[in-house]
């Protein structure tokens, strides 16, 4: 099964990070992973002079999910949303899914009180909230719960998987 990525953040950064997430993981949940982003244009020195055209924003990942060019997401029964806007859950909106976990990143001021407000949005937008920079171990558990062989998942399950209390910041 092909694991797809569409993000509005920046390929090579992003390919990055799933290094590090695969160091932590037990199985090699990332060998067939198709990054769907925006990637940098470098010159002869090596240094980023742009980005590739079409440029993957927030408000337009949508249509990359539901191009021609990806007819695997279109059929695709479930997905993993994880965003640091509410709005980037809507790269689904056009997609028939079964089964959709929905993580949120929330990073603003913890003392702030609109920050308060704008965090009851996310929980209530969101299956999980990883706040205020939060650690990722809990998505690296979720990973290596639904890639453990020979488990059915079932994203309900995973919905109810409790955080260690390791990990303060994840609601």
């Amino acid at each position: 099964m092909k694991l797809y990525v569409v993000s509005a953040g920046i390929k090579e950064v992003v390919k990055e990070s799933f290094y590090y997430l695969q160091s932590q993981m037990k199985e090699n949940v990332f060998s067939n992973i198709e990054l769907c982003m925006t990637s940098d244009i470098y010159d002869k020195n090596n240094y980023i002079v742009g980005f590739q055209k079409p440029t993957i924003i927030t408000t337009n990942k949508h249509l990359f999910v539901s191009h021609e060019k990806y007819p695997e997401i279109k059929q695709g029964k479930n997905a993993i949303v994880m965003g640091d806007l509410i709005e980037d859950l809507q790269i689904i909106r056009n997609l028939k899914l079964k089964n959709v976990l929905s993580i949120g990143f929330f990073n603003s001021d913890p003392h702030d009180e609109s920050s308060k407000k704008a965090l009851l949005a996310y929980m209530d937008a969101f299956d999980i909230v990883i706040a205020f920079d939060g650690n990722l171990d809990y998505i690296v558990n979720i990973l290596n719960y639904i890639s453990t062989p020979p488990l059915p998942v079932h994203f309900e399950e995973i919905k109810k998987i409790k955080e260690p209390s390791k990990m303060h910041g994840s609601y």
